[in-house]
């Protein structure tokens, strides 16, 4: 949770909030809570405080996201990444010997960043173009188009 985000909202005065998780560029809405006035009241257009909120970014010009609480809500992160990876392990292997499924008893929680093994060959990945080169063969078709 990143906690006290001010929030510039269009034709309103700003507020604070506290983000469920950061907005990502694909995000169309923001979800929040603990939405207060910069003074700590109460909005006018807030019925329960106590709820959850979810803003649609048209209706946002802006947000102010602290340094500091972003560090703090990439250490949060991170440990809660742990715990849930194992709680679902949990859960997984719980569920399958449940149902008596030899792979239940395996164990599911995620392995660190160690995409490979020690050892493994390269995979063959072809060289990306750089993003800032036009692909010659796309100019072509759009000329022709």
């Amino acid at each position: 949770m990143i906690r006290n985000v001010v929030v510039h909202l269009l034709g309103e005065q700003p507020i604070m909030a506290d983000l469920l998780v950061a907005p990502k560029p694909i995000d169309v809405s923001v979800i929040c809570s603990n939405i207060r006035t910069l003074a700590g009241k109460q909005p006018v257009f807030v019925d329960h405080s106590d709820s959850t909120f979810v803003i649609p970014l048209a209706h946002i010009r802006f947000m102010e996201i602290r340094a500091v609480a972003m560090e703090q809500h990439a250490t949060d992160g991170e440990a809660e990444d742990a715990a849930e990876a194992t709680v679902v392990g949990d859960a997984a292997r719980a569920e399958g010997e449940a149902l008596g499924l030899a792979m239940g008893r395996l164990d599911w929680t995620p392995v660190a960043d160690d995409p490979q093994p020690a050892g493994a060959a390269e995979p063959d990945v072809a060289e990306k173009p750089d993003s800032d080169e036009i692909d010659p063969d796309l100019l072509r078709r759009v000329r022709d188009a």
